[in-house]
């Protein structure tokens, strides 16, 4: 995963008839300190897309965003670093599990250096589970690669567990299972941590200790979850992140719902998007009929068919590279605060902040482009 990882099992697919679900094989990858032994049968229909265990509530948060500093090792530069994690309004199915889609991009001196679409479940007992991710990784603005890339049921890949629902002290997590890509673990060395970040002070706090047995010699980096907040801090050896701002959104039945959408098997193949307010069915049928519109040039699904269908970007193109959050996204933040046909949106520079001026019926709405909060709500000229 990009910043935040963490894992559970096996996931093995029973042939079942059409008019059974088939359930999911997992081996326990979480172990006590004596380990743990044996399997559980997991059914599909115990997952939901609603993710709110208490140390990483995706459902219940809006955009957050990290800023920090490393130090680049083979300059000895300080590079200033900016992260950015979102849930997308729509869901994915991987490995037979309907998924909550989280976008994460991360920059290094205001360029961005990689784009990951990750993949969580939660299970009936508040397990949130990690079925892999989708990887871009940039220089120069382009997209070079997907390395770090892998999907839960391809290959020997199992999913992993991102959070458990009642974490104890010397519990050791393997946060990814993707054999020779990703083997992130994690090991909790401390549960009730006072943390104070920009976002604000937080107390009660789970404390990890995180490594990546690919690499040697092994690095150690420290990272801090909170009651309600999650992610809040990461420290590494030769810098630190931590949370400047976040927001919360509505949970329960009322809240956003996911357009389901399957993820191919071919970690190699873009999914398929729906955009705000499409409806599902027809969206889906579109890019199934016209693959072309899965992807732009740059490799990046999430953008082209996004925009066109949301709501098109009058001024302010130019801009978009700087933006954390969609079109789409903005245009959803926007209906959120004012009833109204969408009109005339434009990207720009205002009182020090990069927004969306986007038009909802007789109302201006300005929506922070790097936040999704919406600033203000004024009559349109």
């Amino acid at each position: 995963m990009t910043r935040t990882t963490l894992v559970y099992s096996i996931l093995l697919l029973a042939a079942a008839s059409a008019l059974t679900i088939a359930a999911v094989t997992m081996a326990p990858a979480i172990t006590s300190a004596g380990g743990e032994s044996g399997s559980e049968i997991l059914d599909p229909r115990d997952f939901s897309t609603h993710v709110d265990n208490p140390l990483f509530p995706l459902s219940t948060l809006g955009p957050k965003v990290f800023e920090g500093e490393e130090t680049d090792p083979d300059t000895g530069e300080l590079v200033l670093t900016r992260f950015t994690s979102t849930v997308l309004p729509r869901s994915h199915v991987v490995a037979g599990v309907k998924v909550l889609v989280l976008e994460e991009k991360a920059y290094e001196n205001g360029e961005i250096v990689e784009r990951a679409l990750d993949f969580f479940a939660q299970h009936r007992d508040g397990t949130v589970y990690y079925f892999g991710e989708k990887v871009d990784n940039y220089e120069d603005g382009k997209v070079v690669n997907h390395d770090g890339s892998w999907l839960a049921g391809k290959g020997p890949n199992q999913p992993g567990v991102i959070m458990p629902p009642h974490p104890f002290l010397g519990q050791v997590i393997k946060q990814e299972l993707a054999p020779g890509i990703a083997e992130d673990e994690a090991r909790v060395v401390a549960l009730n941590e006072s943390v104070a970040v920009p976002a604000g002070a937080f107390s009660g706090c789970l404390k990890t200790e995180d490594y990546n047995p690919l690499v040697t010699p092994l690095v150690i980096e420290f990272k801090f979850y909170c009651p309600g907040v999650g992610l809040v801090r990461e420290e590494m050896p030769d810098g630190y992140m931590h949370l400047t701002s976040h927001t919360t959104v509505a949970a329960g039945p009322n809240a956003t719902a996911l357009a389901e959408v399957a993820v191919p098997a071919d970690n190699d193949a873009a999914p398929a998007e729906v955009a705000v307010g499409e409806d599902p069915v027809s969206s889906v049928t579109a890019d199934a009929e016209e693959d072309d519109d899965a992807s732009n040039d740059n490799g990046d699904p999430d953008d082209g068919d996004e925009q066109a269908d949301a709501g098109k970007l009058d001024d302010g193109e130019d801009l978009l590279g700087q933006a954390s959050i969609t079109i789409g996204e903005a245009i959803a933040a926007a209906q959120s605060a004012a009833s109204g046909p969408v009109g005339e949106i434009d990207l720009e520079h205002h009182e020090g902040k990069l927004v969306f001026n986007i038009d909802i019926g007789d109302k201006d709405v300005k929506v922070d482009a790097l936040t999704g909060i919406v600033l203000s709500i004024d009559a349109d000229d």
